[in-house]
């Protein structure tokens, strides 16, 4: 069998400061998203309310001004995705390539220990628990690691002879 050559970065640290970028600007969005979701749907268990009903509920008693600011997604989930950012931006500049398994687990991890550090520190986004946490940082760890693989050099493949 052929070895596989990782193609590692010519400039590791401007990767690291668009990976970290990337994951601290885009991450808490998709985690606002899988949190929005995943509350609609506790909403919806246990009683009678379908997905459309829940979801209204949501909107209108939701404070939306209060959710797009500083007390929402940028402000909350910027650390989160700052810690996951800088994992995965080292690991691909100077280890390789990141496998969406290891993102499953980075975002679990991640979201775990910041949740329960902000019950400890008593900050707002303690009222959901770590295992909220964990919940909505593992598909943006995920999704975001996808869109590395996506745009990021492919190893390359190996030849066969003739």
């Amino acid at each position: 069998m052929p070895d596989r050559a990782i193609e590692l970065p010519d400039k590791p640290w401007r990767n690291l400061a668009l990976i970290v970028g990337l994951f601290a600007l885009v991450g808490p969005w998709i985690a606002a998203l899988t949190g929005v979701l995943l509350l609609i749907v506790f909403a919806m268990i246990g009683s009678d309310a379908t997905f459309g009903v829940a979801l209204g509920t949501f909107v209108t008693g939701v404070s939306w001004r209060a959710l797009l600011t500083f007390h929402g997604p940028p402000y909350w989930g910027i650390l989160p995705g700052l810690a996951a950012g800088l994992i995965v931006g080292w690991y691909e500049g100077w280890r390789g390539p990141v496998t969406m398994f290891s993102a499953f687990l980075l975002g679990a991890a991640v979201g775990a220990v910041f949740y329960m550090i902000s019950e400890f520190a008593g900050w707002q986004s303690a009222v959901y628990g770590a295992s909220f946490g964990a919940a909505v940082t593992i598909p943006a760890s995920v999704a975001l690691t996808g869109l590395l693989r996506l745009f990021s050099k492919r190893p390359p493949t190996a030849r066969t002879a003739p």
